[in-house]
């Protein structure tokens, strides 16, 4: 079985300051998990289709550059992967080893 197959468990936070940006990130967020608070969601997916959300996330982004603020931020990490945290948009917090902007 190729890892891309496997369930893996990711967490998603964001701060979007803009309300109609931050409806369309939440819709998308909906479609691949569920809410654990306000701008957090658990998301249990393969890697290939959690690469697909990044994609769609990042195309939300790109198609609403107007609606972006300096602050906005998509992070996310894997559970059991040493705590890392990654970045979809805006910069990780200071201290993390590696990030990915996207967006």
């Amino acid at each position: 079985m190729s890892r891309s197959n496997s369930s893996e468990l990711f967490i998603l936070c964001y701060d979007i300051s803009s309300n109609k940006l931050r409806r369309k990130i939440e819709k998308k967020l909906c479609d691949y998990g569920f809410r654990l608070q306000f701008s957090v969601f658990a998301i249990a997916s393969g890697t290939a289709s959690f690469l697909r959300l990044k994609k769609d996330l990042s195309e939300i982004l790109e198609r609403n550059p107007s609606l972006q603020e300096r602050s906005d931020s998509i992070l996310y990490t894997r559970l059991g992967s040493a705590n890392d945290l990654y970045a979809i948009a805006g910069e990780a917090p200071p201290g993390t080893k590696d990030f990915l902007v996207l967006g």
